[in-house]
């Protein structure tokens, strides 16, 4: 309201009181003159009544107090008396009244020009509990432009409240009263201080009325917008595309609040927060924000819309900045009941941690890129060729590719992946029976052979580009013999190598980054043969036994066979499984738990010689098998019988292996 329009109220409003002084002249001419047709004299109940209604009459005990910037509230002050700072340059934000304990329905009322916000309703003593009508805002750092004071109910008919405000470069402006403005709007100034105070109908003015309010130009159209941050709350308002929240330091936004000025219309926001998903649209205002406070759950992005005028005259723009990807491209907002472009993340688990805003004349251009404004959670397919199948259909993320219980090998497999805003691939490189480890396959090229009959036996799986970046490719394979392995990711191996086995199935998943495996990673690759042993209690007996070297021996006596197991972390894994002759039933092999001892190239005995021998308990040897005497033809070559008188014999390269390789000290089972 300009100094003109509040001249132009405070006329309107005297000549509403004169109209009423007239009328009320009216009134009691009548009443005179029905008192003078009338001889009666007053009644002793007119005399009560008039009495009681003198003690009803209740007189109001202002009071009044500005929080400011800086200070917070300040003590009450009454009667006109100055509240909040002069000279100090510190905002006023929020002012609060009251009449004190009045009970015949009297109250007072204020609203306040609130910078980013605008007229607030009007906010009436009556309404609270401890009788204060309070406007304005705290902890938001905003600045009260303008106020308006009114009084209500009995009070308002023998009283006006009259008021002033000083404001930044302008000093003290002039008085007004009844619900007219104080103060400005559209200047961007700050009220600093303020004077309050009840003045008797007919009795004079406190001072000046000149120059009480003052309007700027019309407000340009803006939006202003704030953040909720993790571990800070509130945060200032921005407008005009600068940054809300927080870049570099790794934390969330968790709600937004964002308002139009200068336009019919409004804007409102849908987040998609942590857990929760899709809000559904929310226009913003002091009790209602898009998103979450006091959960701790991060908004993952937004959209939004325009509503009203300002949908046919603007084009509102957004964008946000977020983990890992930071700044991504500007998305326009949508009308009314269309959905506005979405901004931010989907399916990764990935933090907005800004905002920007920016509102433009419809159909002007955007505020900057565009381009890759939503970045979305890849979509994996997959496939396996299976023995005596071929291509199996392709399956979806987590979803078995291959066969389990049928004894089938797989032979090759392919993968793609896609995503909205994502750049990238998967690739897959396969270790193949008797080639080895291929290059890495790129999506959709196949990885490992077809009709050559030749099993996978371990893959690696990696992603590439931004999809590298937000996600993380999880696999494992189902093994023959040993069934599901761990899970792996990120180009881990997964399979074995080195043992012969084939892989039968595998599963994979796209997960945002940095989650929690799909399930257990123990043993997602292994290059231990003991694993897939036919004499697999060879291989789980040798884990129970220790022995001072890096190596042990064991000796399935009714098997015929040497186990050589080399140290692996802190069990065993199986080196060599070698077939052998043992003692004879009338001279068994002496069981037990032994250690090796001396050794030597060779013995003689009889029509035969021994080569190669390594003792592990008194008079018995490993060693080879029986060549005639002094020579190296072969005596007698049978393995896998037990025709010994108690040694172990070898084939002679395997002898001298154990005689070359296995120290003096290590452990030696021997066991039925």
């Amino acid at each position: 309201m300009t100094g003109q329009d509040a001249s132009a109220s405070r006329t309107d409003v005297s000549a509403s009181i004169q109209d009423d002084a007239s009328a009320s002249s009216e009134q009691t001419s009548t009443l005179t003159n029905q008192e003078d047709s009338s001889s009666s004299t007053p009644t002793e109940s007119d005399s009560q009544s008039a009495a009681n209604a003198d003690e009803q009459k209740q007189e109001p005990d202002l009071t009044y107090a500005a929080h400011v910037q800086n200070i917070g509230w300040q003590a009450n002050a009454s009667d006109g008396e100055v509240v909040g700072t002069t000279g100090k340059g510190l905002r006023m934000e929020a002012l609060r009244l009251s009449l004190g304990n009045m009970t015949d329905g009297s109250s007072i009322s204020v609203s306040a020009h609130v910078q980013n916000i605008g007229w607030q309703d009007w906010k009436s003593s009556a309404d609270s509990e401890d009788g204060y009508a309070i406007a304005g805002t705290t902890g938001k750092g905003l600045r009260v432009e303008a106020v308006k004071i009114k009084l209500d109910g009995p009070v308002a008919s023998r009283y006006d409240v009259w008021y002033r405000v000083h404001v930044q470069d302008k000093g003290w402006m002039g008085w007004t009263n009844d619900g007219l403005m104080a103060g400005t709007t559209g200047l961007g100034k700050r009220i600093e201080a303020a004077q309050v105070m009840l003045v008797e109908k007919g009795a004079d003015v406190p001072g000046s009325t000149s120059g009480s309010s003052e309007t700027g130009t019309e407000q340009q159209p803006s939006v202003s917008y704030r953040t909720h941050v993790q571990n800070m709350g509130w945060q200032g308002w921005f407008s005009d595309g600068k940054t809300a929240g927080t870049t570099g330091m790794g934390l969330a936004v968790e709600a937004l609040d964002a308002r139009l000025f200068g336009l019919n219309g409004a804007v409102q926001v849908d987040s998609h927060v942590q857990d929760l998903g899709w809000q559904g649209y929310r226009q913003t205002s002091d009790s209602i924000v898009s998103g979450t406070t006091g959960q701790s759950k991060r908004v993952e992005a937004i959209r939004a819309r325009l509503t009203g005028e300002a949908a046919q005259k603007h084009d509102l723009w957004y964008r946000v900045h977020v983990k890992n990807l930071g700044w991504l491209g500007w998305a326009k907002a949508g009308s009314d009941s269309s959905d506005g472009a979405i901004a931010g993340t989907t399916g990764l688990a990935l933090r907005v941690e800004a905002v920007q805003f920016k509102l433009t004349d419809k159909g002007a251009a955007a505020p900057g890129d565009t381009s890759r404004p939503y970045v979305a959670a890849p979509t994996l397919t997959y496939q396996a060729h299976v023995q005596n199948i071929g291509w199996q259909g392709w399956v979806g993320s987590g979803a078995v590719a291959g066969t389990t219980g049928r004894g089938l090998r797989a032979e090759a497999l392919c993968a793609k992946v896609s995503g909205v805003g994502q750049t990238g691939e998967v690739q897959i490189s396969a270790h193949v029976q008797d080639i080895g480890w291929q290059n890495w396959k790129s999506q959709g090229d196949v990885a490992g052979t077809i009709g050559q009959g030749r099993r996978v036996e371990a893959i690696r799986i990696q992603l590439t580009g931004s999809m590298a970046q937000t996600c993380d490719v999880w696999y494992r394979v189902h093994i023959e013999r040993l069934g599901w392995m761990g899970w792996t990711r990120n180009g881990g191996y997964a399979g074995s190598t080195g043992c012969s086995a084939r892989i039968e199935a595998v599963q994979i998943m796209v997960t945002p980054k940095d989650s929690v495996a799909p399930g257990s990673t123990w043993l997602s690759y292994t290059t231990d043969r003991g694993l897939f042993m036919e004499d697999a209690d060879m291989y789980y007996r040798a884990q129970n036994y220790g022995s001072r070297t890096n190596w042990l021996l064991m000796v399935n006596y009714g098997a015929c066979r040497v186990g050589i197991f080399m140290r692996s972390g802190s069990g065993w894994s199986l080196y060599d499984y070698i077939m052998c002759s043992d003692g004879q039933y009338s001279t068994p092999t002496v069981h037990g738990v032994f250690t090796v001892g001396a050794k030597g190239y060779s013995f003689s005995g009889g029509d035969h010689t021994c080569y190669y021998y390594t003792q592990f308990y008194g008079d018995y040897l490993f060693h080879s098998v029986l060549y005639h005497r002094g020579t190296y033809g072969v005596l007698d070559g049978r393995l896998g019988m037990h025709i010994s008188q108690g040694c172990v014999r070898l084939d002679i390269n395997k002898a001298k292996w154990i005689h070359d390789n296995i120290p003096t000290g290590t452990t030696v089972v021997v066991y039925n």
